[in-house]
């Protein structure tokens, strides 16, 4: 790495736009400060809180810099990073209620299993809007590579692809493999299995997340048009109160299991209580945090839309 790249390295804590307009005097700065000695501990440590503050900023978490449309898109975007967390919650979820049915009495069905299918009809319509709105962003993409812009998103979307070439070869290994393996090994039986499917959770979460880094990159450096905005913020809008769905349902069905069905719940790697176990525990905090993002996003977009009328107002 020569110098340069060492302190333009230093400044990827920010945003890329804020680094496309004050990143050569920053670069130029930290070279005359530290010309030949390593850049301190504390200076690194104060471009990352700095660089991470301004990122917040450009997402729309922190502030009120943002105009209208760019108000609009920074909401969209939180509501996106709030659904890979759904999404990671999801799978958890969706691994440990299999067979759930069997372990409640056939009396007390009616509201998990309305709750559950809730969950999936939710989770289901909230996953074919966030594809539709990645499916609007593809001729932005598009022209972004007929422009020769493709080192903007180059590296996002090179590490999208990876993970997603790493996640799909390992979904195909552990299904090929599970089919040897009897209904009591893939259920808790066999706590290798029980690992390997964790690890596999892990490569899936990697893969969504740099997923929705390549999309955001792409959706920063596209050129979108205030009707188009308008409708990825009502899209994002849907999103959230899905997202709220696939909350509520997910605690109704968990209270009734934990009343009808505790031994079900204490079953299985690392669910090792009867009421509360770690992985439910993970998918519903999971479900907090994405649901607080996508809030903040979804109140970004409400500005947005008043800004906009404010304006044709005056």
């Amino acid at each position: 790495m020569s110098e340069r790249d060492r302190y333009e390295h230093l400044i990827r804590w920010y945003p890329a736009s804020w680094r496309a307009r004050y990143g050569e005097e920053l670069t130029t700065l930290l070279h005359d400060a530290h010309p030949t000695a390593n850049v301190p501990f504390g200076v690194r440590l104060s471009l990352a809180r700095r660089g991470s503050i301004e990122r917040a900023r450009a997402s729309g978490l922190l502030g009120n810099s943002l105009d209208g449309p760019n108000l609009t898109r920074a909401g969209s975007l939180l509501v996106l990073w709030a659904w890979t967390l759904f999404m990671v919650a999801g799978v958890v979820v969706a691994k440990f209620g299999e067979h759930w049915e069997s372990a409640v009495p056939a009396a007390h069905r009616s509201l998990p299993r309305v709750a559950f299918g809730v969950v999936q009809l939710a989770g289901g319509l909230g996953g074919l809007i966030v594809l539709m709105a990645a499916a609007i962003l593809i001729p932005g993409l598009l022209e972004l590579l007929r422009t020769g812009k493709w080192d903007e998103i180059r590296r996002p979307v090179l590490r999208s692809m990876a993970t997603g070439v790493i996640a799909t070869v390992a979904t195909v290994a552990i299904v090929i493999w599970s089919h040897h393996l009897s209904p009591h090994q893939r259920n808790g039986g066999f706590f290798f299995h029980g690992v390997i499917f964790v690890l596999w959770g892990l490569t899936i979460a990697m893969a969504l997340f740099m997923a929705t880094a390549a999309a955001t990159a792409v959706a920063h450096h596209t050129t979108l048009s205030r009707r188009v905005l308008r409708l990825l913020g009502t899209m994002a809008t849907a999103v959230t109160v899905l997202m709220l769905g696939v909350a509520v349902g997910t605690i109704i069905w968990w209270t009734v299991l934990a009343d009808y069905a505790p031994r079900f719940l204490g079953s299985g790697l690392l669910a090792t209580s009867n009421v509360l176990p770690l992985p439910l525990v993970a998918a519903v905090l999971l479900m907090f945090a994405g649901l607080t993002v996508a809030s903040v996003g979804t109140i970004r977009i409400a500005q947005s839309v008043a800004l906009q009328h404010s304006s044709l107002d005056g």
